[in-house]
């Protein structure tokens, strides 16, 4: 008997040993290993029955209960739904989490019964982190006031029943029965105070919400009702305080600039026609063009060229117009100038919609037109316009014809695309980190240290799993060649911390949020050699070879704060390794084996000078053909809409019912329906005496 209950203890060993094997194999080449233990235990419960029974033939006993064996209870699978936590967990605690597994197995067991984005908050985790991985599932959705709040706010957004039959006392009853019971049953100090401390931080604004939460102590105790009371009070006070600070401000006529006298917009046209320019005030109201003519005339003594100081515009001026293009660029760049509208501001924040006269481009101005002006790859020009020999600069007149003479010409553009993929990647260095969140608790997270970015980034999706409040500030992102990548109008606050928990080192800083970071790193999948070169070392981030999701940017401002020590510890090569708090980091060139793909293509492409034609031309080839209703009753009734609807004082339509042409409506016994179903309809409304008066009203 005891070499029996050795046996046993050694076969769940090998069954425990055999599971974690499982795990690293594809589901499909799983061992069986429930149908192999179910057979083993219907073995040892029959040899343990037949040493009862010869033992009871020697030596008689009471009888006893025969031993059982229960069918086996599975997790269930959880996809983040708070009304379910609680009985998921408790069931998961029951079998996994108290069980005699190994924490591997535990772990495994843990990620295979989540999906969405419980799955999504400890996927990033190795099966060695099981304790981590379960304190982050407990603290993020076992949050007693999370679920407390959960609870009130579905009762609260309960609507009003419409009706009283079954199906909707049985609503009533699963919201506010079930409801109520799992609310009570959460360990709150007091549930009657927390459900009035809900309905009036519901009624809050959310920026006062906001400042609520910050003064609450790090512990996360359940604030009371009172507390809110006082915080509310006592922003009272500060708004009071801060308003008899500011005394009246008495008012002081002061000199308004003219476009701050009138709303109605108001324009200067210059004519180019005269090197002094004549400037023509035109405004949208004319009551004010009067009151207007002196602020054109003062705006016109203003208005001096700024390449030779005259008064006219810059686009009028003779000697900028004699200058070529290239030496038009280069001054416009000196003086920080659109290429645009050529105004004094960015032209990336350029507000004209003005095109130039000559191709239509919202890029440049018509004076910065070239004719033979083309795309950025190799091209050749072939010209089938041979009275076009000549360049005629843009911006000055031709004295033997206007511009209302000049007629497009088309164009044959040769381009050759030169741009092949090399067999050389550049691995950007990536690692994991913690990041803490709205409650106070560690989360991980996937990280890009970039030395080269001036602000730190993260993504909008991370943002909210964090839940971080977001402040508002607007900043605008540029890259490489000054490109403008957009603009982000908010930041968050962020505090990071290595994988391993060290409290003793924290990097905090404020990282603006974006919609995504950058695209998934690494762009390639790398082979396991790269991996195997590295795998005796701490690395920052143990997946940097396989393709995953980035949440944040570390950029400049910590980029100096990750070492260790006072000097940076670096293993050369290709791709190349540095030490960090993080763990060793790598980064650099690395060998891609492949063939280099994507040959140079080339491509023929006929240009004419009225683009908009050609695509409208495009759209109309590419429309599926409808053809047009021809039947003569729907033309009829098209008409008689048109001839006979009008509008009435109260605001809707009234139109005359369409009759056949030629044939008279017959309405023979149709006096007795109208009447039976006036009787069903008003049976209806008195039986429902809120919709009655809805209907009537």
């Amino acid at each position: 008997c005891n070499d029996l209950s050795r046996l046993r203890d050694k076969f769940e060993a090998i069954q425990d040993k055999i599971m974690c094997l499982n795990f690293q194999l594809d589901e499909s080449l799983w061992l069986p290993v429930d149908s192999v233990a179910q057979s083993f235990n219907d073995i040892y419960y029959k040899i343990k029955k037949i040493e009862r029974d010869v033992i009871g033939h020697m030596h008689p006993v009471a009888p006893s209960k025969t031993e059982m064996s229960l069918p086996k209870i599975e997790v269930p699978v959880w996809d983040g739904d708070l009304e379910t936590f609680h009985n998921f967990w408790s069931m998961f605690n029951t079998i996994v989490h108290e069980s005699k597994f190994s924490d591997v197995i535990k772990m495994a067991y843990l990620k295979r019964s989540l999906i969405g984005s419980p799955l999504k908050l400890i996927q990033n985790l190795s099966n060695d982190n099981y304790f981590d991985a379960y304190n982050l599932i407990s603290d993020r959705y076992g949050n007693l006031r999370n679920l407390a709040a959960f609870y009130v706010d579905k009762m609260l957004n309960f609507s009003p029943l419409s009706g009283s039959s079954l199906k909707d006392l049985q609503s009533f009853l699963d919201v506010f029965s079930t409801t109520c019971t799992a609310y009570n049953n959460l360990a709150l100090d007091d549930h009657k105070d927390f459900v009035l401390f809900q309905c009036a931080f519901r009624a809050l604004p959310s920026n006062v919400r906001v400042l609520f939460e910050r003064s609450l102590s790090a512990g996360g105790s359940v604030p009371t009702f009172q507390e809110l009371v006082d915080f509310v009070e006592h922003q009272c006070k500060i708004e009071e305080l801060s308003k008899r600070s500011n005394p009246t401000k008495t008012s002081v006529p002061t000199h308004k600039t003219p476009s701050k006298l009138s709303r109605n917009p108001q324009s200067l046209l210059v004519t180019p026609e005269s090197t002094e320019g004549k400037v023509v005030s035109t405004s949208s109201s004319p009551s004010l063009s009067t009151s207007n003519s002196s602020i054109s005339t003062s705006k016109s003594s203003q208005n001096k060229c700024a390449f030779c100081g005259l008064s006219h515009s810059l686009y009028g001026c003779e000697k900028y117009n004699k200058i070529s293009i290239n030496d038009k660029y280069e001054w416009l760049k000196k003086q920080n100038r659109c290429f645009r509208c050529l105004g004094t501001h960015n032209r990336l924040r350029c507000a004209s919609k003005g095109k130039c006269s000559e191709c239509k481009s919202v890029s440049h101005h018509s004076s910065l037109h070239r004719s033979d002006y083309n795309s950025n790859n190799k091209t050749v020009g072939l010209s089938s316009d041979k009275n076009n020999n000549t360049t005629r600069p843009s911006g000055s007149r031709n004295s033997d014809n206007d511009h209302s003479s000049h007629t497009p010409h088309s164009q044959a553009l040769l381009t050759g695309s030169s741009v092949t993929r090399t067999n050389q990647v550049v691995l950007l260095g990536t690692a994991q980190a913690l990041i803490r969140n709205k409650w106070g608790k560690f989360e991980p997270v996937r990280l890009v240290i970039d030395g080269g970015s001036q602000i730190c980034l993260i993504s909008s999706e991370c943002a909210q799993r964090l839940a971080l409040p977001v402040f508002h500030k607007e900043t605008n992102i540029d890259g490489a060649l000054s490109s403008n990548l957009g603009t982000s109008k908010g930041v968050v606050s962020c505090t990071l911390t290595p994988h391993v928990n060290n409290p003793s080192i924290v990097l905090t800083t404020e990282a603006v949020v974006v919609r995504r970071v950058c695209a998934d790193l690494p762009t390639v999948s790398l082979s396991p050699e790269v991996f195997n070169r590295f795998s005796h070392l701490n690395l920052a981030d143990r997946s940097f070879c396989e393709t995953n999701r980035i949440d944040f940017l570390l950029g400049a401002s910590l980029f100096t704060q990750i070492f260790n020590g006072d000097r940076c510890t670096i293993i050369p090569g290709k791709p190349a390794a540095f030490d960090t708090i993080f763990g060793w980091v790598i980064m650099g060139e690395i060998h891609d084996p492949s063939p280099p793909v994507d040959p140079p293509q080339i491509s023929l492409l006929t240009w004419e000078s009225n683009l908009d034609e050609t695509l409208q031309r495009f759209w109309r080839s590419e429309e599926v053909y409808s053809p047009t209703q021809s039947d003569p009753l729907h033309r009829y009734a098209e008409d008689h809409f048109v001839s006979t609807h009008s509008r009435r004082p109260d605001g809707s339509y009234q139109v005359r019912l369409p009759f056949k042409p030629d044939v008279e409506p017959e309405f023979s016994n149709t006096d007795v329906n109208a009447r039976r179903r006036w009787v069903n309809l008003e049976k209806r409304l008195g039986k429902n005496p809120q919709f009655n008066a809805l209907y009537r009203s």
